[in-house]
């Protein structure tokens, strides 16, 4: 789909760097991905599209699942880029990007789908939030932390997260 092209664009740009890269998903569309030779790949199911929030017992062993994978794969100099952390299709992971941006890991949320465009995925991200014990879901798909940034594709995508009180230096066009 559209991501994996945008993945495979970026993997492309990034080939032959300095830099080792480790692209992390549930495992779809890996037969779509070429790696350069500075790059590997893992497997987390937990990062799938996740269709129901579950009881709070299993949403947060999930987050805990995630957590433990990235604190084990990275380290604080290291850039998480993740895409859409907050469209609404896994709470988990926009909940587990927040934590770890808490603990200073620098997460780029490249952020091109809103679920404030899609009434069903905003309902599940409060839903899921909820659960977890979080009342104001903008704090966690968009907080104040200074190690979150978004990466967006035009003027539009900024000027709406503009609105939601992002800082414009947190915001890359």
């Amino acid at each position: 789909g559209g991501v994996t092209k945008i993945i495979q664009s970026q993997l492309n740009g990034l080939a032959n760097k300095d830099a080792e890269l480790l692209v992390v998903c549930d495992g779809q569309g890996l037969e779509n991905i070429k790696l350069p030779a500075n790059a590997s790949f893992k497997t987390l199911d937990t990062l799938g599209y996740m269709p129901n929030v579950g009881s709070a017992v299993d949403l947060e062993n999930k987050v805990k699942e995630i957590l433990s994978f990235f604190i084990a794969e990275v380290d604080k100099t290291d850039i998480i880029h993740f895409h859409n952390i907050g469209m609404g299709k896994n709470v988990a992971v926009s909940y587990a990007m927040y934590l770890l941006a808490k603990e200073r890991y620098n997460i780029i949320n490249h952020a091109h789908d809103f679920p404030e465009d899609r009434p069903a995925n905003l309902k599940y991200i409060k839903d899921g939030l909820a659960v977890l014990g979080v009342d104001k879901y903008k704090s966690i798909l968009y907080p104040e932390i200074e190690n979150y940034t978004f990466g967006v594709l035009n003027s539009f995508d900024k000027n709406r997260l503009l609105g939601f009180k992002v800082p414009e230096h947190r915001v890359k066009l």
